[in-house]
Parts: structure tokens; C-alpha cells; sequence
């Protein structure tokens, strides 16, 4: 396996939420430690980035700043694959606490040379629950350069393998690892959910 670090996404807004996920807790524990206590152990290396304050700070993982102003997943994207050491990262959103071990194993597991791999679910690319190479930063900062920061356009000029939603059912039949929690009414749909 190619060795991989793991970036976790916590710049969005939060607008519909209401308060900044990457602070956001349940049941006394912030996403990001539900995150780390699922898959960190597969990482030597995570990246948190974050826009601005508030985040939270711990040893388990460093903090980066979003390197434009814009709010955007592939900004992101890019911050963080221009931080880590690995030439791939893992990528998942702070939101999505619910992430299966055995997938994101699986993931890594069949990268080979692609600059990007991504699981297709309900046939939509679910661009940042994917495997990223660090070698289409170029590729990433035109897009950002001339404002095109859809994740899924991005794919049309590289490299990419699709993950079929079969192979998905394979290791997380439930796609649990897909939830992602926006509102205060997804938190206590899902809270029965939580560890």
C-alpha cells in the first residue's frame, strides 16, 4: 500500500448548523475526534484545515490555514495535499463522523498511480470521502486561479478511478461512512448512531 496522510476538511461555514463544525460536539466529543478515533490509526500523518478560529488543537493532528479566501471544498483540497508529507491523502469532511474503517482501507488499498480515487454512490461522485494525489496541484490551483471549485469537474482532466457503489456495499453496506451532518436536526436523527 501506498503510504497515505489523512486531511480533514473543517473550513466550510457551518451556516445551516448554526456553530462551526470543527467545535461541534456530541455527546462531549468534537466530530474530529470521532474521525481520529475510527480511522486515525490508519495515518501516520493528519491535517486538519481549518479557515479561521475557532478549531480545536490536540496532538493527534495539525492545523492548516486555507490558502485563499474563497470557502470551498477544493481549496481545501489543495491546502492540505500542499501540506502533507505523503504524495496521497485521504480526504473526508469533519462532518462525517460515521466513516467505516474497512472502506477507507480499501480505498488505499487499490490506488494505482491514479491522481484521484473516488467512490461513485447513487451514481454521484462522493468527492470528499476519496484517495488524492499530490501530483494534480497544478491542475487544482488553475481551477481555483479561474473560479471553477466544482470537486467533480476537476476529475474530467485527470486521472481517476471510480469506485462502483458495489464495491462500496462491499465494506460499508449501509454507506454510513456517507452521512454527513449539516443541521442541528441531522445531529439528533443520527445521535443514536454515535458510539
Amino acid at each position: 500500500m501506498y503510504p497515505v496522510s489523512l486531511i480533514v476538511l473543517a473550513g466550510g461555514k457551518s451556516r445551516r448548523m448554526g456553530v462551526p463544525k470543527s467545535v461541534l460536539r456530541i455527546s462531549g466529543k468534537m466530530l474530529i475526534e470521532y474521525i481520529i478515533e475510527s480511522i486515525g490509526g490508519l495515518f501516520e500523518e493528519i491535517v486538519m484545515v481549518v479557515k479561521a478560529p475557532p478549531y480545536p488543537v490536540s496532538t493527534y493532528y495539525r492545523i492548516v490555514f486555507d490558502r485563499y479566501e474563497n470557502s470551498a471544498p477544493l481549496i481545501g483540497i489543495f491546502t492540505g495535499l500542499k501540506e502533507v508529507q505523503n504524495c496521497y491523502a485521504f480526504v473526508i469532511g469533519v462532518d462525517m463522523p460515521f466513516v467505516v474503517p474497512g472502506l477507507v482501507e480499501y480505498l488505499i488499498s487499490i490506488i494505482e498511480n491514479e491522481d484521484v480515487v473516488v467512490p461513485v454512490v447513487r451514481g454521484f461522485y462522493e468527492p470528499l470521502l476519496a484517495v488524492y494525489s499530490k501530483s494534480i496541484l497544478n491542475v487544482i490551483e488553475e481551477r481555483i486561479r479561474t473560479n471553477d471549485l466544482k470537486v467533480s469537474s476537476l476529475y474530467d482532466s485527470i486521472h481517476v478511478c471510480e469506485v462502483p457503489e458495489s464495491r462500496i456495499r462491499e465494506k460499508d453496506p449501509q454507506l454510513l461512512s456517507f452521512l454527513n451532518l449539516n443541521t442541528p436536526r441531522d445531529v439528533s436523527f443520527h445521535y443514536s448512531s454515535f458510539p
